[in-house]
């Protein structure tokens, strides 16, 4: 027995579009125009969803840009990034609701 996933590539951005695993199954990835996964969807309809922004007065002391991860039935994570794109803060909400943050400092 041969198991055979399969993916097609866009050939402008050089990134996998869909992945078909041995169970045709298969998983779609959205991308923006830099090549950067904006969405992953996958076969049984959970999706994960990556959004990217230039900070405001909101942000941390030193964070340029932030990027929030959020998948399916799970809370969302914000990473906020300096000049240089080193993590200046992880922000994650706990199992109590509460919003969590680990700040990082150079």
């Amino acid at each position: 027995m041969v198991n055979v996933s399969k993916q097609t590539v866009d050939p402008f951005l050089g990134v996998v579009k869909t992945t078909t695993d041995a169970n045709n199954l298969t998983t779609t990835l959205k991308y923006d125009s830099f090549g950067r996964l904006e969405k992953e969807i996958r076969p049984d309809s959970t999706q994960t969803e990556v959004i990217r922004q230039w900070c405001n007065q909101s942000c941390p002391a030193q964070a340029i840009f932030w990027v929030k991860t959020q998948s399916s039935g799970n809370s969302p994570n914000i990473v906020y990034y300096d000049k240089l794109g080193r993590v200046v803060r992880n922000e994650s909400i706990a199992l109590t609701g509460e919003k969590t943050y680990i700040d990082t400092v150079y």
